[in-house]
């Protein structure tokens, strides 16, 4: 079983930054690092990216990426999206480096110029970076695993954040409930009562009235 690329922490991912902003390609380096950190990019995929992938005919950075089935390990197409930071790092670069070539390959090499990486090579490249930057164990499968991770923790948050949200809808509806059934049942015993106090009320006229009645009576008058 083949052992899982070491996940980068907030320090280690800062490390890299700051290693990179020191060396040579550093608008370069970054770019590439950051595209698998908040995109989830392969290596390969990473290094098969070209300007056309990533900018639109009006020079923008795309809201997503649509990667062909020659670019992707599994040979299958699929589309990234592009976050708003990641489209930030992607058009600082672009404009540091711009191309009119959309077939032109985004992320360039001293050695093969505008042909650019290899998965191969990239994976080497990374692999260098990491050693020197002091990371351990990092290796350039760390980013995208780290993606992965990040998202897995969100997803799960997400959902137990959704539970809980449902568990207190339903404790509300229930105490809603209860509510709305002592209301009801205290309504109820109000109209009771007052049902009661009417009937007291007529009762008394009708009490009086009967004596009031035999009075007059026994007075000599009589009702017609």
């Amino acid at each position: 079983m083949s052992k899982q690329a070491k996940t980068l922490t907030a320090a280690e991912l800062r490390r890299a930054l700051d290693y990179v902003a020191t060396r040579r390609h550093a608008a370069r380096n970054r770019a590439m690092l950051m595209s698998m950190y908040l995109a989830g990019l392969r290596v390969g995929e990473c290094a098969a990216l070209t300007y056309g992938d990533v900018v639109d005919s009006e020079g923008a950075v795309r809201d997503e990426i649509r990667l062909t089935p020659e670019q992707t390990k599994g040979r299958h197409a699929r589309v990234v999206f592009v976050s708003e930071r990641l489209r930030k790092e992607l058009a600082l670069y672009v404009k540091s480096h711009p191309s009119a070539d959309p077939t032109r390959r985004l992320f360039y090499t001293q050695k093969r110029g505008v042909t650019g990486f290899t998965a191969n090579t990239l994976c080497q490249h990374f692999f260098y970076l990491f050693r020197r930057a002091g990371i351990e164990g990092a290796t350039s499968h760390s980013p995208r695993r780290t993606f992965i991770t990040n998202l897995a923790e969100r997803v799960a948050g997400a959902q137990s954040t959704m539970i809980e949200r449902g568990r207190q809808l339903l404790d509300t509806t229930r105490k809603l409930g209860i509510a709305h059934t002592l209301i009801a049942a205290d309504q109820r015993r109000t109209l009771r009562h007052l049902a009661g106090h009417e009937r007291e009320q007529v009762g008394e006229i009708e009490t009086a009235s009967h004596i009031h009645g035999r009075f007059f009576i026994g007075l000599g008058f009589h009702w017609a």
